[in-house]
This record gives C-alpha cells, sequence and structure tokens, in this order.
C-alpha cells in the first residue's frame, strides 16, 4: 500500500490527516464527496513492553505505528466493510479491495491527464462573445476584434498545449506504474483465470461488461462496470461451484 499511496502523491494527491484516518486523495469537485484514493484508518495505540523508571519490564499504550486498516475511496466511497483490507486481522487484503483498487485506477486517468483545452476557456468564451456580437451588428470595430481574438485564443490553445503536454509526460510513468500494480494484483479476473476455466470478457456497452466461463458443459455469466467487476460478480454468485 505505501506503493500505491507514492504514486498517487507523484501524481497529485493531497495527503489529508485528522484525529482517525490519513487519507491519499486526488480532490476533484466538492472534495468529501468526489475524493478517490486510499483511506488509512490509523491505530490509535499499541500495547506493548516498556522499561518502567524502576527499570523493570511493563506494558505501556503508545500511539500507533501502523495502520489498522486501508479501504480504497472512489467519489467519496469506501465500498463498506468487506472491500476494507484489516491489517490487524487480514493476512493479506481481499479480492474485493484489490477489485477497487482496479477499478478506482482505471478511473483515475480521466483526473490524472488533462484534456486539451484545460486553461484556455476564458479565451473561448470572449471570443464567442465577439463573435455573437459582430454576428447581431457586423461593423469594421467587432470584425477586428474578432479577428484578433481568433488569433490570441489560438496562440493561447498552442501554449496550453505545450504545457500540458509536459506536464502528463512527467505523470506517464507513475500512473504506467500504478495500473501495472493494480493490473497484476489478485482481483478477480485473475483469481477467475488462476482456476483453470475458459474465461471470455466481453464490452456490451460504455460502462456495461460481461464476463462468461466455461465449465462442466455449464456457462456461468458474470456483469459488472468493468471485466474485474464483471468477474467479482461471478465469484461472488458461482464461486463455490467453480471451485468444487
Amino acid at each position: 500500500m505505501a506503493r500505491v499511496a507514492r504514486l498517487l502523491l507523484e501524481l497529485g494527491a493531497e495527503a489529508r490527516e485528522d484525529f482517525l484516518y490519513v487519507e491519499v486523495v486526488l480532490p476533484r469537485g466538492i472534495p468529501w464527496i468526489e475524493a478517490t484514493g486510499l483511506r488509512f484508518t490509523k491505530r490509535l495505540f499499541d500495547v506493548g513492553l516498556e522499561v518502567g523508571k524502576d527499570g523493570r519490564l511493563c506494558y505501556a499504550l503508545r500511539p500507533g505505528r501502523s495502520p489498522a486498516a486501508v479501504a480504497v475511496v472512489i467519489r467519496g466511497d469506501t465500498g463498506g466493510y468487506g472491500c476494507e483490507y484489516r491489517v490487524d486481522k487480514d493476512p493479506e487484503p481481499p479480492t474485493a479491495f484489490w477489485d477497487r483498487l482496479y477499478l478506482m485506477v482505471v478511473r483515475l486517468r480521466r483526473w490524472v491527464f488533462e484534456k486539451p483545452d484545460a486553461g484556455v476557456d476564458l479565451a473561448w468564451r470572449l471570443y464567442r462573445e465577439a463573435e455573437e456580437s459582430h454576428r447581431v451588428r457586423p461593423r469594421r470595430e467587432t470584425y477586428l476584434v474578432r479577428r484578433l481574438l481568433e488569433e490570441f485564443v489560438w496562440a493561447e490553445c498552442e501554449r496550453a498545449r505545450a504545457a500540458r503536454r509536459v506536464r502528463n509526460a512527467a505523470k506517464r510513468a507513475a500512473y504506467e506504474e500504478l495500473v501495472r500494480t493494480a493490473a497484476s494484483a489478485p482481483h478477480s479476473l485473475n483469481v477467475l483465470c488462476k482456476l483453470g476455466f475458459p474465461v471470455q470478457a466481453r464490452r456490451l456497452g460504455r460502462g456495461d461488461w460481461r464476463v462468461d466461463v466455461s465449465c462442466g458443459g455449464e456457462e456461468f455469466s458474470g456483469w459488472g462496470r468493468c471485466a474485474v467487476e464483471a468477474a467479482g460478480d461471478l465469484l461472488r454468485v458461482h464461486g463455490c461451484r467453480l471451485a468444487a
């Protein structure tokens, strides 16, 4: 998780801390509603041995030095208890945790990399206003203003495009490493493929996937917003029959 948190920070995430949580999230829109990233639940106290003033060993409560749980935050939602990795109880993160991590990484792309027209909204608005003014009442002055603004807009677009390429190139390596980490994790699709049955993932539409598995002459299916989520749906419903 430390590796994922480091990559998120390289992509522009913010580290926020309160009494109970430490969040590494990319805030978008309303921070507490659309924040996406990781949430670490603090271990408030650790019980351990310490040396007392008399030189004897004794039990003592001290501030926790490791998280008690880790959750993936997608648009302010942690996905519930079943998707949380309980560091003090689970030897390894559950499959549902890796599913949410993969889904978070896929959704993160449109927030990490800037759009081509980012930063030139004001220039375009001024140009549209000048064009509308000239269309309603054509004059030499409005024509010259529109022509000057058109040249200005194209210059601003080129400047913003060059700056955007530099910023996106700096983030590309960190994002690609994050994708490789999420794709190689033991999420539902990887778990399903390791069972040894033929697996077919199909995209039915935008945000609509179906995963089919053939086993013993029967076909089992699952649906979701991505192939990993569809595989998770299939394992949740038919996992016992496939593992038998």
